[in-house]
């Protein structure tokens, strides 16, 4: 019985420090964790670009859709149409514009 006890208590100190690492980078985006080039894993903040499936959570006419992290996919005007906030696209998400008080 005392093995069963210790298992909560050691999966603790295995997450605890990507806790720590995760909750001292708030200001940076939401975090995710990615597969390294090594086979390790690492705690990733900001903008991810490329093919990969995102929330979308605004449209802007004619054909661009916007995720939550402000990266932006440009799609085809039907696609566009059928596509609704919230739903979950596949796309090469790409930087979208800066806002423009950046400017």
């Amino acid at each position: 019985m005392a093995h069963h006890q210790r298992w909560p208590v050691r999966s603790l100190v295995l997450l605890l420090p990507v806790a720590v690492a995760a909750g001292g980078c708030a200001s940076a985006g939401p975090a995710r964790v990615e597969t390294t080039p090594g086979g390790g894993v690492a705690i990733v903040r900001g903008m991810r670009l490329g093919w990969a499936r995102k929330a979308v959570a605004t449209k802007q006419p004619p054909e661009t859709l916007v995720a939550p992290d402000g990266t932006v996919c440009r799609v085809a005007p039907d696609r566009y149409k059928d596509t609704t906030p919230g739903a979950l696209v596949d796309c090469d998400w790409q930087p979208g514009a800066p806002p423009a008080d950046s400017l």
